[in-house]
């Protein structure tokens, strides 16, 4: 029999069905990596598609959505201050054994000696330097900049257009706005919210 016999792409759940999940499927179908089962969100929006792709189940169906051989989750509720909703969905996932793979748009410039944790995103136009290292289950949003031997931590959420200039160390659970600026060299401490448009000093 003549023919090469199509890969099956691993199966991924996505967790939360707002706007932060519209950016998810986009990328996620731009590189073709995985196929989303669906996504889970309130019982009254089951039924309701997100770009194409249906709202098929709620947090609570997350242990059979597993044992039907789902193998991945992805948490695609955005991170806000103090999102503590969040941080007890990923204790969630990860105590029913779904993998959490780090997505990086392929529209991202993302240096080979950076390192990059389980469950963040880093989305269309965001550039990483060098010896950048960022935690897990962050948000690095669209045409951020993140220049050499930065440190960020977990959960962290960097807006549009930030600036995180060179050897900074963003702490776990912080928040920068839209268009923040980090200047080099400082520390942005642990539950901090970075307001738009600010520059720290």
């Amino acid at each position: 029999m003549n023919g090469v016999m199509k890969m099956q792409k691993p199966k991924i759940v996505l967790i939360g069905g707002g706007g932060h999940c519209k950016v998810v499927i986009n990328i996620l179908n731009s590189l073709s990596t995985f196929e989303i089962y669906g996504i889970t969100d309130n019982k009254e929006n089951i039924g309701k598609k997100i770009l194409g792709v249906t709202i098929n189940s709620t947090d609570e169906d997350l242990s059979d959505i597993k044992m039907q051989g789902v193998e991945y989750a992805f948490i695609t509720l955005g991170i806000t201050p103090n999102s503590k909703k969040r941080l007890d969905l990923i204790s969630r996932i990860k105590s029913l054994g779904f993998k959490i793979p780090s997505i990086i748009s392929k529209y991202a410039i993302v240096a080979s000696s950076a390192e990059i944790g389980e469950g963040t995103l880093i989305e269309d136009g965001a550039i990483v330097d060098p010896c950048v290292v960022i935690g897990d289950h962050c948000i690095i949003n669209k045409a951020c900049v993140i220049s050499h031997d930065v440190i960020i931590e977990n959960n962290v959420n960097l807006s549009p257009g930030c600036l995180i200039n060179g050897n900074s160390l963003i702490k776990e659970n912080a928040y920068v706005g839209t268009g923040g600026i980090i200047l080099q060299g400082l520390e942005i401490g642990e539950n901090t919210t970075v307001g738009a448009g600010a520059v720290v000093t």
